[in-house]
Parts: C-alpha cells; sequence; structure tokens
C-alpha cells in the first residue's frame, strides 16, 4: 500500500485491520492525524511502515514490536509523545529506526543493543534524557547515529567504539559530560 505524498487527511480507519497481508505500508507526506493504531502488530508480514510527515500524535504503541520482520520503520515529523517502546528491541530484523523530529521523552531503550541488523538511527530533535545506553555497542552495523537535540547526559559510552562502520555519530546539544572515549579512535569509518 502505497500513497505516499498525497493530501489525504484523517485517521486510519478501523477497517483497515483487515489488510493483514500487507508487506508495506508507505503513507508518507499526507495529512494523517490521531493515533498509530494499537492494531499495528496485525500486520505480521510488514516489512516496511512508514508513516513520516504527517501529524500523528500520541505514542507509538507498545504492539508495534512485534513487527518482527520489519526492516524500516520511519516516524519522522509527526507530533508523537511519550517514550519510545522497549519492544522496539525485538524488532530483530529491523535495518533502518528514524523517529527524529517528534516530542518523544524518557530514554534510550536498552533493548536496542538487540539490534544487530540496525543501520541507521535517527532519534535527533525529540525530548530524550538519560544516558547513551551502552547497549548500543552492540548493535555493531550501525552506520549513522544520531542523537543530536535531545537532552541526553552522562559520558559517551566507550561500546560506541564498537561500532566499526560507524560514518556518522551526531552527539550535539544535549548535555553530555566527561571525556571523549578513547575507543572512538578504532572507528575508522568516522
Amino acid at each position: 500500500l502505497d500513497l505516499y505524498g498525497n493530501a489525504i487527511r484523517g485517521s486510519i480507519p478501523n477497517s483497515a485491520r483487515s489488510m493483514i497481508n500487507l508487506v508495506t505500508i508507505q503513507l508518507a507526506n499526507n495529512r494523517f492525524t490521531g493515533t498509530i493504531p494499537e492494531y499495528i502488530n496485525l500486520y505480521s508480514n510488514l516489512v516496511t511502515l512508514d508513516l513520516s510527515l504527517n501529524d500523528f500524535t500520541g505514542a507509538i504503541p507498545e504492539s508495534i514490536g512485534s513487527l518482527v520482520y520489519l526492516e524500516s520503520l520511519n516516524l519522522n515529523e509527526n507530533h508523537l509523545l511519550g517514550s519510545i517502546p522497549t519492544s522496539v528491541g525485538n524488532m530483530s530484523q529491523l535495518e533502518q529506526l528514524i523517529l527524529d523530529y517528534n516530542k518523544l521523552s524518557g530514554t534510550i531503550p536498552d533493548s536496542f543493543g538487540s539490534l544487530v541488523n540496525l543501520e541507521y538511527l535517527y532519534l535527533n530533535y525529540n525530548n530524550l534524557n538519560g544516558t547513551i545506553p551502552d547497549s548500543l555497542g552492540s548493535s555493531v552495523n550501525l552506520e549513522q547515529l544520531y542523537l543530536k537535540d535531545n537532552s541526553l547526559n552522562g559520558t559517551i559510552p566507550a561500546s560506541i567504539g564498537s561500532l566499526l562502520n560507524l560514518r556518522v555519530l551526531r552527539l550535539e546539544r544535549n548535555s553530555l559530560t566527561g571525556k571523549l572515549p578513547s575507543e572512538l579512535g578504532e572507528i575508522k569509518s568516522l
């Protein structure tokens, strides 16, 4: 289902719950409103979910973590609130997680360390706080890590030095302290 770049308004209708064989849901760059449906987990074959550039509000449903075949999740530029569900760590096939330009708060889940196929993580321009989890160092395929413009504190974890494929690391405009870990010198691709 690809409806990219139209001017479709309103919320996702409940009747959409019967479309359970979808592999792609591309609703980006429209004017959708309302919340992301709790029944999102019914789309168990989903590989791509792109709801970016809309006006969705509310929290990301915990049930989203049931989409274990998902490779790309893009929810950027909405008005999403609340914390990032820890269940996202169950999405072992995830390669792209793009949640920037929302109003997400809370901490970055430790469960992100389970996302070993993750290549792109964009969490910038939110209200995230707490520390950068050590577990992110287990996401060894990360190429781009954007955590800028949040309220993260503490030190940059040495485990980031394990991300040998990292090409972009953006941490500016947070409240990070301490020393720059020498392990970052191991990343030759930066």
